[in-house]
């Protein structure tokens, strides 16, 4: 769910890749290596995606989208972008007519996104008290009617929490590269992953996925595990598997990506770093000088008294002349 527990909290998208961009980002490169560059987005939502991977040199894209709205605004970006087919229907594991949940904030105000097929518990971030019919499609059947090819270079699944039930209605669809998403649990939004890591390799290892990477999000910071999908409570991130016959080719692209991504980790560190060092040298010139202002004060003190005992003397010696007077005067 795209970086589900950042921002509404998690919800708020500033970028239009949502906190994507690492993954596009290695899909785009990945594609030119591909022998088929066709791409399939299941869960198109406004297209970014799609739009990334038209640049990226995707010869076909098939933009699948069940929520009105977004569809309207498809039809409108790629009205003249002969590349890119959009199917009207939300993707499970069979066809039939099935309710779609729509996302609102939780002031009931429309989102662009989190609409499924799956009834997610409201949170504090994203609710579903709405629904609407709509008709699902399997991969399968979507080959079988030869509305979308047979043999794409990439499948991109984001049917929020739906992901499993996608990848499980493959059917005769080859596919070079799969990326889903993946997280653990996430509290403010998505609440817990619907599938385990067990059970999308049941589903994709027999077709000849065995190896994948995990792009993790980690707040500001993101990294690449591969083959490891432990992740903490409230991280998010996309998974990437590799079908067998391009894995030897794409791992270097795989590592590139991850040592980029350790050197930004790295310089946010030390701008970390150095912001702390920055708020550790102006507490200790705070502390300095509270330090300088107590001592003054207690100086001030010190005077004070030594004024006051001076006053006082002063006011004795007087009594004791204007006693001394008096017994003269009788």
């Amino acid at each position: 769910m795209h970086g589900r527990d950042a921002g509404v909290q998690g919800y708020d998208r500033p970028m239009e890749l949502y906190g994507q961009d690492a993954e596009v980002d290695l899909l785009a490169r990945i594609l030119p290596r591909l022998e088929t560059r066709s791409v399939v987005d299941v869960g198109a939502e406004r297209g970014s995606f799609a739009k990334a991977m038209l640049r990226a040199g995707a010869t076909e894209v098939h933009a699948i989208e069940p929520e009105p709205r977004n569809l309207e605004f498809l039809r409108e970006r790629f009205a003249k972008e002969r590349r890119v087919a959009i199917h009207d229907c939300a993707v499970s594991d069979a066809d039939g007519d099935v309710d779609l949940y729509i996302a609102t904030d939780p002031r009931g105000a429309p989102v662009t996104f989190a609409h499924s097929l799956r009834r997610h518990a409201d949170s504090d971030q994203i609710v579903w008290h709405d629904r609407i019919p709509v008709r699902a499609r399997s991969l399968a059947s979507l080959v079988a009617a030869d509305d979308i090819p047979g043999r794409i270079g990439i499948l991109k699944v984001d049917a929020e929490g739906h992901d499993l039930a996608v990848l499980v209605g493959l059917g005769e669809l080859d596919c070079d590269v799969v990326m889903t998403e993946h997280w653990l649990d996430l509290p403010h939004s998505a609440g817990p992953c619907p599938w385990t890591i067990d059970g999308l390799l049941a589903a994709l290892s027999p077709r000849g996925f065995d190896d994948y990477a995990y792009v993790v999000h980690r707040g500001e910071a993101t990294i690449v595990q591969w083959n490891d999908a432990r992740i903490p409570v409230g991280d998010y991130g996309n998974l990437l598997f590799f079908h067998e016959r391009v894995v030897g080719d794409l791992l270097p692209l795989v590592l590139e990506s991850a040592s980029t991504l350790a050197r930004s980790v790295v310089e946010l560190a030390e701008r970390r770093l150095g912001t702390v060092d920055e708020v550790d040298r102006e507490r200790q010139l705070q502390a300095s000088a509270a330090e300088e202002r107590l001592s003054a004060l207690e100086l001030l003190d010190r005077e004070r008294a030594q004024q006051t005992a001076i006053a006082a003397e002063r006011l004795r010696e007087i009594e004791r002349l204007e006693q001394g007077g008096g017994r003269r005067a009788e």
